[in-house]
Parts: structure tokens; C-alpha cells; sequence
């Protein structure tokens, strides 16, 4: 699988980015397999969907034609990780690397196919810094470190998610990309909802709040995965390098017949 061939500086710096993200989201990705299936031994409610993500994965990938391969690598490489943190035993000295990977891997996917728009920036910014604040005020009755930085970093994940959830909004008419918003949105409703009752209703978490939790996350991961396998197998390689080149004209794409 090669990547897009830029001849310009803007796209070499652009490639090496990249291939930071891609060889960790790899090594990653071998590291759960591994652990999933000779170390850990998890049950097979949990090792069945996950590995069901990457033989789905391989599956539509393999059958992919063009710059559409490149691409979908980091639609199903995010789409494990998300899954991989959140089921997989493997990650828990690692969860919060495997999340932040995953949502910059889908972020990079969404911010080349989808139309970014400036006025929702501060909109954006204001919706994530007022929820943060109304959720994290009563945590911070006296002041710690820890959790100001826990708030931050939240308020700039929540507004890294959102503003995905608007480019995949503005790239709806791609092959999947419904799917996509869908599995999305119920994704960043977990994310929301989390800290909300772990702060302010404490009373009703339980066993029945925590399986509600993991069944629509489960959920967003298969609207995610249906989206993903939409996109890589109907999306045209010559209209996606055509998108690529209207989003950035200055951006040389290898034509589809030269991929790997």
C-alpha cells in the first residue's frame, strides 16, 4: 500500500505527519491482536467483535482500488483503536493513547475528505468551553492540578470530536459517510454523558448505566464499521482524488491506475 505521492514540500512534511500516525496506529493494532489472541484470552463476546473488525477490515481494504486504500486506513486503523480502548484488556496502561490516536487518525480522515468551515470555530469552541465548565465547576471546589488538566485536556478532546462530527456532516453525500455521522454522534453522546453523571447524578450509576454506556458505544462502533466498509468498497478513486484536489489545488494526487 503506497501513499498519496506529493511532489511539493507542503506535501512531504504533509506524508511524514502521516506515517507518524500510521506506523503507531500499525504497531498498536499487532500489539491488541497479539494480546487479544495468544496472552489474554479475553471472552469471546469481546474477541469476536474485535477480531470481526479486522478481518472486515482486511476484507475491504484488499478490495479497495486506489487512493481510497490509503485513506481507509485511517478510517478502520481509528476504528479499531476506538474499539481497542474501550474492550480490550490490552489497553488499559494504554487507554488514553489508544483514544487520542484513534480520534487524530478519524480527525486527519475527516478534516481531507470534509469541507471545513470557519464560522463554526467559535461557536465551537464556546459550546465545548461552557460544557466543560458547567461540568468540571463542581469537581474543582478546591483546586487540583490533576483535574484542571483532566478539564482541559476533555475540552480540547470534546472540541476535536465535534468538529469532526461537522466535516463528516459537510462530506455526507460521500459513499457511508451517513453511517459514519451516525456512529459519530452516538459516540460523543457517551462522551458527554459520561463525566456528566459520574459528577453530578453518582446515585444512578450501576450496573444498568454501565451497560447502557457499552451498548451504545458498541452501537456507534457498528454504524462506524458499516460506514467505513461503504466508504472503501463504493467510494470511486478518480471522484475522491478529484474531492482531494478541490480541497487542496495545490495537492498533486497519484492517479488511481498507479496504487498499490
Amino acid at each position: 500500500m503506497s501513499a498519496l505521492k506529493l511532489n511539493s514540500a507542503t506535501g512531504l512534511f504533509r506524508n511524514f505527519w502521516h506515517l507518524l500516525l500510521l506506523v503507531p496506529a500499525f504497531l498498536f493494532t499487532a500489539y491488541v491482536l497479539v494480546d487479544l489472541v495468544f496472552i489474554t484470552r479475553v471472552p469471546l463476546p469481546v474477541s469476536f467483535p474485535m477480531l470481526g473488525f479486522v478481518v472486515l477490515g482486511l476484507l475491504c481494504i484488499r478490495n479497495a482500488f486506489g487512493c481510497v486504500r490509503y485513506w481507509a486506513s485511517f478510517l478502520w486503523l481509528g476504528l479499531f483503536l476506538m474499539a481497542a480502548a474501550t474492550f480490550c484488556s490490552a489497553s488499559i496502561s494504554y487507554h488514553q493513547i489508544f483514544n487520542w490516536l484513534a480520534y487524530i487518525l478519524l480527525f486527519v480522515f475527516f478534516w481531507n475528505l470534509g469541507r471545513f468551515d470557519r464560522r463554526v470555530i467559535l461557536p465551537l469552541l464556546l459550546f465545548c468551553g461552557a460544557f466543560t465548565g458547567v461540568v468540571f465547576y463542581r469537581a474543582l471546589g478546591s483546586f487540583n492540578i490533576f483535574l484542571v488538566i483532566t478539564s482541559v485536556c476533555f475540552g480540547g478532546f470534546l472540541a476535536l470530536y465535534c468538529l469532526s462530527v461537522f466535516l463528516a456532516l459537510s462530506a455526507r453525500e460521500l459513499p457511508g459517510f451517513r453511517w459514519l455521522v451516525l456512529g459519530l454522534s452516538l459516540s460523543l453522546l457517551t462522551i458527554m454523558a459520561i463525566p456528566v453523571f459520574l459528577i453530578y447524578f453518582t446515585e444512578y450509576i450501576g450496573g444498568w448505566f454501565l451497560v447502557y454506556i457499552a451498548g451504545i458505544h458498541l452501537l456507534s462502533l457498528l454504524c462506524i464499521a458499516v460506514g467505513a466498509s461503504i466508504f472503501t468498497l463504493k467510494m470511486d478513486p478518480a471522484k475522491l482524488e478529484e474531492r482531494l484536489r478541490k480541497a487542496s489545488p495545490a495537492k498533486e494526487v497519484e492517479s488511481a491506475d498507479q496504487k498499490v
